[in-house]
């Protein structure tokens, strides 16, 4: 009894092992999906991001197609749907596939949620926080970044400084330049942080190597009032 059950066990584990490796290989596998449509706001991507303005439309919408026919639970192909669908300005259907990719769990589908409800053409703070601090949730830091501004500002959360300065930071440390920028100014002015002038010139020299202009400016500000 005792040996049969360890062969049991063993091949049991084996299946466990070759259904996890078939869904690694079809998450992994790169198709006409991904190479039109893969986003830069996408962590998760398989393969490497694709200018918004350079995406053929018309093929990429007929690939994601295709690809969700083969593949109709996969998260990542419902986001890249919604991406082209948003590109369309078919708002509605992309919302749907974007929400459909959320509901599955994908950070990026969040984040674009998130962000179409903080733009200023269907704004909603309420939804915008919500799907923002989802995609935060996961380290997202595009999603850190603009629900950082959220805290700070207090647009549809409460003005928290600092779970502002503590997202932004996130974001910033992970490479985000604005966030860098936002980072010194909340050093500069001890917003939800000690004020520490140093520190709020490391952040300005970070984003200002990148090419942020308001970072130039608090440097030169800076300079001058030595």
């Amino acid at each position: 009894m005792r040996t049969s059950s360890a062969f049991g066990a063993v091949a049991l584990a084996l299946t466990i092992v070759s259904f996890d490796s078939r869904l690694s290989a079809t998450a992994s596998r790169v198709t006409e999906c991904d190479r039109h449509t893969a986003s830069q706001y996408d962590h998760q991507r398989v393969s490497q991001p694709v200018n918004e303005e350079k995406i053929d439309l018309r093929a990429a919408l007929a690939a994601c197609d295709r690809a969700l026919n083969e593949e109709p639970e996969s998260a990542r192909y419902h986001f890249q749907l919604g991406v082209v669908l948003y590109l369309l300005n078919r708002q509605e259907d992309a919302l749907r596939s974007l929400e459909k990719s959320a509901h599955m769990g994908y950070p990026a589908a969040h984040y674009l949620i998130g962000a179409h409800y903080f733009h200023p053409q269907s704004r909603d703070y309420k939804k915008a926080a919500f799907h923002l601090g989802e995609a935060s949730k996961t380290g997202h830091r595009d999603a850190e970044f603009v629900l950082g501004v959220m805290y700070r500002k207090g647009l549809g959360v409460v003005n928290d400084l600092y779970a502002a300065f503590q997202l932004l930071k996130s974001a910033a440390d992970k490479g985000k330049t604005p966030a860098k920028y936002l980072v010194g100014e909340m050093y500069f002015l001890g917003e939800g942080i000690r004020a520490d002038k140093e520190l709020a010139r490391r952040y300005f020299q970070a984003a200002a190597d990148e090419g942020d202009d308001d970072a130039k400016k608090m440097l030169r500000s800076m300079r001058r009032s030595r």
